[in-house]
């Protein structure tokens, strides 16, 4: 629970889970797939799926067009 000065803030946020994805795909593994991500931050794979298409939109990642990881 984080505090805030209008109350604590409850649960995990979407930039929360952003950053997850992102440090995951920063670590020592190339090219990670939604499936590995979703099992690797328990997450359900559409979330993952959104969130990395956001992510791809802002220029944050990109899909290897050889392996669609």
């Amino acid at each position: 629970v984080v505090e805030r000065a209008s109350g604590p803030v409850r649960g995990t946020t979407s930039i929360d889970k952003a950053l997850e994805v992102c440090e995951a795909l920063s670590g020592p593994v190339d090219g990670l797939g939604v499936a590995d991500l979703s099992r690797a931050l328990d997450l359900p794979a559409p979330t993952v799926h959104r969130l990395l298409a956001t992510l791809e939109r802002r220029g944050y990642v990109h899909q290897d067009d050889e392996t669609a990881r």
